[in-house]
């Protein structure tokens, strides 16, 4: 399911890249937002099922080495 989720995302984001900002309907954007609903949902499922805690210092990490990197560059 997390796969098949992921991928009606990207091919949703990949018809906004083909169309443009500027022929965003709302269709589209409605769709867009559905799908990152139902991918959310799918990462918060993984969490649980791989371990949150582990996760969330994974992902910290990353942030953290991101903003170093950002601060490196100003």
């Amino acid at each position: 399911m997390s796969i098949e989720e992921m991928s009606e995302l990207t091919k949703a984001l990949c018809k906004y890249l083909r169309f443009g900002k500027d022929k965003l309907t709302q269709d589209l954007e409605y769709n867009i937002k559905e799908e990152i609903a139902d991918v959310y949902n799918m990462v918060s499922q993984l969490k649980i099922m791989f371990g949150n805690e582990e996760i969330m210092k994974i992902a910290d990490e990353k942030i953290n080495r991101t903003l170093n990197k950002i601060k490196e560059k100003k």
